[in-house]
């Protein structure tokens, strides 16, 4: 895929800028779902230390694209140093994952959430230093991602405590089944499990009757406790990286 960056007029926030930054590292992990080697980046923050746990955030591509995404053109890593360097964020480590991966020799679009609890999961946890109770781990995605996070998240409650979905599915494209949905059928369980759920949206997005629709499922099971944001623009960088902005903040706060 061919790309041309074209700053926004209120883009400083991902820019490099002149404060400490972090660094992004390439692992390798052993997949029990696929059978074979995965691929995922990890950010590591400025001055990270072995010897401080710190929580973790997955964070998932959507579509089309690969673990590359949200670091070439999400500028998550730049996005974090700035927020660290101005206290706005709690400093974590952030693995993205290749979301499209190989099942029976073919692209499988639905397998990662797996991948993410059986496999990636127990691999980060096994060679970092993290926090592993359910409030020191959150997942987002964008799109596609967001699929994922909704599935992975509202089917193990155990595991995340904050969620985030831009340009967000609630539910699973092109799935009838929707077993991942019960979780909203407790609407004071569902606040009790998530001290954060963020869906966020760009108001010209081709997706935009999607999330309406899922309003309305929310609004249906009496689920208050969401953060509903939507911002100018389609279903594009400039949108997704605001959502990144506004969500990273919001974790891990007591």
């Amino acid at each position: 895929m061919n790309w041309i960056e074209v700053p926004a007029a209120d883009g400083d926030f991902y820019q490099i800028g002149d404060h400490p930054h972090g660094s992004v590292v390439r692992e390798y992990y052993p997949s029990s779902v696929t059978g074979r080697l995965e691929s995922c980046l990890v950010y590591l923050p400025p001055l990270w230390d072995a010897s401080r746990p710190l929580p973790v955030l997955y964070l998932q591509h959507g579509w089309g694209e690969n673990e590359t995404g949200w670091i070439h053109q999400g500028r998550t890593n730049f996005i974090m140093d700035r927020l660290i360097a101005e206290k706005k964020c709690v400093p974590m480590l952030i693995v993205m994952c290749n979301g499209m991966v190989g099942v029976n020799g073919e692209y499988d679009t639905e397998a990662f959430p797996e991948v993410l609890v059986r496999d990636v999961i127990p691999f980060i946890e096994g060679k970092y230093p993290v926090k592993t109770d359910k409030w020191s781990r959150a997942m987002a995605g964008l799109s596609m991602g967001s699929g994922h996070t909704s599935v992975a998240v509202l089917t193990h409650p155990e595991l995340f405590g904050y969620a985030g979905l831009f340009s967000g599915f609630l539910r699973r494209r092109r799935q009838a089944e929707q077993p991942h949905l019960k979780a909203l059928d407790d609407p004071e369980a569902f606040a009790a499990n998530y001290r954060v759920f963020f869906r966020a949206m760009g108001d010209q997005d081709p997706f935009f009757s999607d999330f309406e629709e899922d309003d309305a499922i929310l609004a249906s099971k009496g689920i208050r406790s969401v953060i509903r944001q939507v911002y100018a623009g389609k279903h594009e960088w400039q949108v997704w990286r605001k959502c990144l902005r506004d969500f990273l903040p919001l974790l891990f706060r007591d």
